[in-house]
């Protein structure tokens, strides 16, 4: 409940997108979640240790959930602070509409995702994955699973993005069962996102203390850390 206004939609629903105008209407057209689902041992517990990926599948943006609200809390999105900083609030990427030559725009131009820095793959790496791990969400070696799993199945996600008519995104959750767990769902990305946004719980705080003591935190406007941050009203 605490985070539920600090969340957002990665892309404007079918309905809000048809409200405005001709060109809003054909901004986004229909909309593509392309889940990945991740193989753990416990999916509640706090630091999660991924094996791998044990299947990726596509859904209808909407078909996640019958309301916004609920869109919202299960997507656990809100926009990144800015194209700087190497971390998201979700283990969600945008890969925006499909494209002609998918596996290269995942890939690179070489295949080589490590090293080409505008392919997607190294993006989601960087700006996305890494940080669950340096925080401690993920347990050493997560990362590595799912980018190895996710360069095992490129075929299969270029596969799935492959309308230019329409915009596409990738969502991390985990596999119970039968049963999708969407991020909101998660306990460890809630308490990631919890973590980044400031509202963390005190216990949880000491363990991402500086050396003098104090709380270092993230400013909402430029993303560098720091430990005196004044509110957006003063």
């Amino acid at each position: 409940a605490d985070i539920l206004n600090f969340l957002q939609l990665p892309y404007p629903l079918k309905e809000d997108s048809i409200e405005k105008d001709s060109i809003k209407r054909d901004k986004y057209g229909d909309t593509y979640a392309i889940r990945v689902w991740l193989d753990v041992d416990n999916p509640f517990s706090e630091v999660l240790q991924v094996k791998g990926i044990s299947y990726i599948d596509r859904i209808e943006y909407q078909a996640i959930a019958s309301e916004e609200r609920k869109i919202r809390e299960r997507c656990l999105y809100r926009d990144p602070v800015g194209s700087n900083v190497s971390w998201s609030f979700s283990p969600l990427y945008r890969l925006g509409k499909g494209k002609k030559e998918p596996i290269k725009e995942l890939l690179g131009k070489a295949g080589d995702w490590m090293q080409d820095t505008d392919c997607r793959f190294y993006k989601l790496y960087n700006r996305v994955l890494k940080d669950y791990e340096n925080s401690g969400y993920l347990a050493q070696g997560s990362v590595n699973n799912i980018m190895s799993g996710l360069r095992a199945q490129v075929d299969k996600i270029a596969g799935l993005w492959n309308d230019n008519k329409h915009s596409y995104f990738i969502i991390f959750g985990l596999k119970d069962n039968d049963r999708f767990l969407y991020p909101g769902e998660v306990l460890a990305f809630v308490k990631y996102f919890r973590n980044k946004m400031n509202l963390e719980s005190s216990s949880t705080a000491s363990k991402i203390k500086n050396k003098k003591g104090e709380r270092s935190t993230y400013c909402s406007l430029c993303g560098e850390k720091g430990q005196e941050l004044e509110t957006l009203d003063k």
